[in-house]
Parts: C-alpha cells; sequence; structure tokens
C-alpha cells in the first residue's frame, strides 16, 4: 500500500513539476513575467494542461526535481538529503552561470560577425505590428537584394544573436530586424549588436504595462532604435500615432512617414520605396503579400475563424474586431483578455467591451480573471475550456464567425479545429 502511495505522489509530482517547468519556459524563464502572470492571469486549467518543450534545461531541472523526491520519498533523510540538496543548488547555480556566459559570447560573436558583414541592417520595433511590417518590408525588399531576416517571433538579443551565427551568409545584403522589450535598454542592447542604420517604429500602447511601468518608459525603450541609428541614418515612422511621432521629432536625420491606419503594408512600401523598387519590383513583391492580416479559417462546425491567437494587445484587438464588424452572420469572439497591462487593465478592457458592444458581438472570456472586464455580458458563463466547447458544439453554424484573441489553450484550439 506504502509503494502503491508512493508511486502516486511520484506521477502527482511529476505532473504539477512539468506543468510548472511549461510556466517558466512560456515566461522565458523571467521572474518578472512570472509575476504579473501569477498575480493577474493565473488559470488552474491552463497552468495544468501545459507541457514544455523539451531542452537541455528542462530535462534538468525536472530531473533534480524528481531526484529530490526519490531521495526524500525513500527515507534518505538527514546528511544524504541535505548533501543532495546543497549539490543540486551548486549545480543550478553553475548551470545559470554558464547560461549567462553562453549568452554574453553568443552576442559577442555575433557582433563581430556583423562587423565583417557588408549589410545595411533595417531594426523594426513597436507595441504592436513588428512581426508583419518586419515580414512585409523583407518580402518586399528580396525583390532587388538579398535579404536575410529574423525568423517568425525571434527578437532578443540573445535570439537574434543565435540566428546570425548559423544563418546569415555573406551574399546577403541586407538585414531586417525585429526588436522586442519588456524594459527599458533591451532594445538598445540588440542596437549595439546589429548596428542599424534604418529604424521603422509601427506604435506604440500599454502592450506589457506592467513590466515597463510607464508608457513613458515604453516610450524610452522603443525610442532606443532612433538613439542607436549609425550616422545618416533613416527613422520611417507612423504619423498616425502620437507617441511614436513624438519620439520621431528629436531625431535630427530624413524621416519618412507611412499611415498605421492601413495597416503593416504601408510601412513596407514606404521602405521598399527608398530602397528604390522599380514598379515592376513593387508590384510582384505585393502579390506575394498575404491578402488579410489575420488569416481566416474554417473550423468547428464549419464556422470561419479569425484566427489572431498568437498575442493581444489593446491597438491589434481593436483592428481584428474592425475586421470582424466587416463580417455578415453572428459575430463571436473567444479570447482570454490581454496581459501584462499593468494599471490600464481595467481601462483596457473597458474600452474594447464598448466597441465589442457596438459592433453587436458575443464575448467568450476564456480566463476568470478577465471575465468581467469587458464590462459585456457574456455569452457562454463558463471559462472552462471543457464546457465552452460543449456550449459552441450547440451553437455555432457556418454562418458565424468567430474571432480568436490572444493565447488560449492547447486544448481548446485543437477542439476549435485550429
Amino acid at each position: 500500500m506504502m509503494i502503491v502511495s508512493f508511486i502516486l505522489l511520484v506521477a502527482v509530482f511529476s505532473f504539477f513539476s512539468l506543468s510548472t517547468i511549461a510556466l517558466l519556459q512560456r515566461k522565458e524563464y523571467r521572474l518578472d513575467r512570472l509575476w504579473v502572470y501569477l498575480t493577474e492571469s493565473f488559470e488552474w486549467n491552463d497552468f495544468f494542461f501545459r507541457r514544455p518543450v523539451w531542452t537541455l534545461k528542462t530535462v534538468l531541472i525536472f530531473t533534480l526535481t524528481l531526484i529530490m523526491l526519490l531521495t526524500t520519498g525513500l527515507g534518505f533523510a538527514g546528511v544524504i538529503t541535505l548533501m543532495f540538496f546543497l549539490a543540486s543548488l551548486g549545480l543550478v547555480f553553475f548551470l545559470v552561470l554558464m547560461q549567462i556566459l553562453i549568452k554574453r559570447a553568443t552576442i559577442l560573436l555575433a557582433s563581430h560577425k556583423l562587423k565583417h558583414a557588408h549589410l545595411l541592417v533595417i531594426g523594426v520595433t513597436g507595441s504592436f505590428g513588428k512581426t508583419g511590417t518586419k515580414e512585409m518590408i523583407a518580402t518586399l525588399l528580396s525583390e532587388k537584394f538579398n535579404v536575410f531576416k529574423t525568423p517568425q517571433h525571434v527578437n532578443t538579443d540573445y535570439g537574434i544573436a543565435r540566428v546570425i551565427l548559423s544563418d546569415l551568409l555573406s551574399e546577403h545584403e541586407v538585414f531586417v530586424v525585429e526588436m522586442g522589450a519588456y524594459h527599458v535598454g533591451e532594445i538598445a542592447s540588440i542596437c549595439r549588436m546589429v548596428r542599424p542604420k534604418i529604424g521603422v517604429l509601427t506604435g506604440i500602447n500599454e502592450q506589457h504595462l506592467a513590466l515597463f511601468g510607464s508608457i513613458e518608459n515604453t516610450m524610452k525603450a522603443k525610442g532606443e532604435l532612433v538613439d542607436a541609428l549609425l550616422p545618416g541614418g533613416v527613422v520611417f515612422f507612423n504619423e498616425d500615432d502620437e507617441r511614436v511621432a513624438r519620439i520621431a521629432e528629436r531625431f535630427t536625420g530624413k524621416k519618412f512617414v507611412f499611415s498605421g491606419k492601413k495597416g503593416n503594408q504601408a510601412a513596407a512600401i514606404a521602405v521598399a520605396r527608398h530602397f528604390g523598387l522599380s514598379d515592376a519590383e513593387m508590384t510582384h513583391g505585393l502579390e506575394k503579400l498575404p491578402k488579410d492580416s489575420i488569416p481566416f479559417k474554417k473550423g468547428f462546425n464549419g464556422a470561419t475563424f479569425l484566427d489572431d491567437s498568437y498575442s493581444s494587445n489593446p491597438t491589434g484587438f481593436s483592428f481584428a474586431l474592425d475586421i470582424l464588424a466587416e463580417q455578415k452572420g453572428r459575430k463571436i469572439i473567444v479570447t482570454s483578455g490581454i496581459i501584462e497591462l499593468g494599471s490600464s487593465r481595467e481601462r483596457v478592457h473597458r474600452e474594447l467591451g464598448e466597441k465589442i458592444k457596438s459592433i453587436g458581438a458575443l464575448l467568450i472570456v476564456t480566463n476568470s480573471s478577465f471575465a468581467d472586464l469587458f464590462g459585456v455580458d457574456r455569452w457562454c458563463q463558463s471559462t472552462d475550456d471543457e464546457k465552452i466547447l460543449a456550449f459552441l458544439s450547440k451553437q455555432l453554424t457556418k454562418e458565424d464567425t468567430v474571432l480568436v484573441e490572444g493565447r488560449i489553450s492547447a486544448y481548446l484550439m485543437k477542439g476549435l479545429g485550429l
């Protein structure tokens, strides 16, 4: 009986450990992001149904925690357990130190490689639209140049450095870099490595405000790209965004504007024109750009889904609602809410709720921490994934359009056919 109980304990502990490791991995092992998640939007359902991507780090963390349980549970108490605990702490410290050293070495090597490459570097930053703008700029410029770009959502100094070391070739002529940040100084760190000559500012809003601390800090962080441009640098900025315009004011070099109201494509076209693409090259490049900024997919019960599930921010959510408003039939929103908004959390969700009401959309919220923030009567009162799927299986028809906004659980995504 004791053996069965111990095996059950190990199984439960392993399940909990894997969920914890997956959470740490999702938050990039950053204590600031972990703290905001635990205090703002923690959900047991979301926590338990996640599993980590296996890497050397996750394997070591899981193995150490399991060994600790086994040595304690099998009665190896006292000195042996204490020795193992101290050894584990020493190993963890060693691993953290090695990770710091490896990260710094990788960034230094990448910076050295770029110094010997004849590249024109374009940096793209903002609270929203970074990835789409970067992809479109790279697509258009590829009509005339050999373009290298950061992969889909790689936008940290270490991630960019690894890509440079593994994929940058001598024949590349232009490097389009997406630059992300959670704190002041992080974009400056990227710029020291890649040395951009052209900067693109997409827009600034309350995204990650809980981490930046204030909108002024967000502006300061995004403005680091402008401050770091090489002599003769050029700035392209969204003229419809007052905060971005204020950052651009202090730049004394060449400046070009684009309209953010026209989407990411406007920024890409402005940059392409600056690089002298011919009409034929521009036309051919534009044909390659996605027709829809948010992909439409057929899913559960034959309904049409707008998949904006990678992440969410106030501007992106509002833009997605504009697209939803144009669709025929019933309009439905499935969202987990917007995380890391700090003091603007209630105001932003309330404003989005007013817009949801104005387009007559039906709302389903998957995270109980955000359930009442929109100020909108919810179509499905439950935030449980299984109950939401059961509800939608009875309600959805092929005439409905569903906006999936922000990250929802993998279980719910799979159930919706996405």
